[in-house]
């Protein structure tokens, strides 16, 4: 099944994975997060998925795909939404493989770290960022670390093997002088370490994404060719990274994954692998962060074939 997953994670049917938006809605308010400004903007909204939106994307997903990487999340925490422990059990009860969500921890509390478990989610990323107090509440203001990682310890103890618990360091100018600090206090936890490079949330932030560059030139955003990104409304942004949802290709309401995906989607991979990035919309040319995801596997020899041959795509 996971071999099955990775050899079709660029895929022209569907997507590798699909991120649905239970709440938008966060308890923290985060030094990296684009909320504040992107709530200002007017762009961005607080909401919850209507639990109708919700089944119909499952339901797709499970009709279609089940082997979809399914993150009940997107921009906002998800243990805000009164919904989510049902939605993991019904996208179970569907067949889905793989149910995912990325929470900052600290509404884990023992009650809902049970209730996760028995719904039957699959994976958890939660963000600490921090290995002390002091940086953590820099970074991940309103929350507790000393609390945050008792909730870890919890679950990791009562799930006892049947989730894959990670947890995740996103690296900033500001927290970069603990990263080994974290990864020596956790490597021994019985959890996953993932080290998230830096992003800009296309320039929102003001930090610089480190990257190799394709024989010294841009190449696709795989961001794009493998994540699908649904809004609690329906609205199905340009990419994942786009707070602002400055371009927006559709609304699941009126419309639905697979034709959002082979068409409208389609044709902004197209114009990536054809490198014309000048017919991009201006936010997407200026983006950093395509340089933070390696160009490999198939999408890499896809890029290679049409920069060879454009005239015969």
């Amino acid at each position: 099944m996971a071999e099955e997953n990775v050899l079709r994670r660029y895929d022209e049917n569907f997507p590798f994975q699909v991120l649905m938006e239970t709440s938008s809605a966060c308890n923290l308010r985060c030094s990296m997060c684009a909320r504040d400004a992107a709530f200002r903007s007017g762009k961005f909204k607080i909401g919850l998925m209507k639990r109708e939106l919700a089944i119909k994307i499952i339901d797709e997903i499970a009709d279609e795909a089940p082997d979809t990487r399914l993150w009940l999340c997107y921009f906002g925490e998800p243990l805000t939404g009164r919904d989510l422990f049902w939605r993991i059990a019904y996208a179970k009860k569907r067949g889905i493989h793989k149910t995912i969500i990325n929470s900052n921890g600290n509404l884990i509390i023992p009650d809902n770290a049970d209730k996760l478990i028995d719904a039957g989610l699959d994976e958890i990323y939660i963000g600490i960022d921090a290995a002390t107090q002091e940086t953590y509440s820099k970074i991940r203001v309103r929350g507790n670390h000393e609390k945050l990682v008792k909730n870890i310890l919890y679950l990791v103890k009562k799930t006892n093997g049947r989730m894959k618990v990670t947890v995740q360091y996103g690296v900033y100018d500001e927290n970069e002088h603990e990263l080994e600090m974290f990864k020596e206090f956790w490597k021994d936890k019985g959890v996953e370490i993932f080290i998230r490079p830096k992003l800009t949330w296309i320039n929102t932030l003001s930090e610089k994404p480190i990257g190799e560059e394709h024989n010294g030139e841009r190449y696709p955003c795989p961001w794009i060719f493998d994540s699908f990104p649904i809004f609690f409304d329906g609205s199905v942004p340009y990419c994942i990274c786009d707070w602002y949802n400055r371009a927006t290709v559709g609304n699941i309401n009126n419309s639905n994954i697979k034709d959002l995906w082979q068409n409208a989607m389609h044709e902004i991979r197209e114009t990536h692998l054809m490198a014309q990035w000048n017919k991009l919309p201006e936010f997407c040319q200026d983006c950093p962060d395509w340089k933070t995801k390696p160009l490999k596997g198939k999408l890499k020899k896809q890029f290679e074939s049409y920069n060879l041959s454009p005239k015969e795509i």
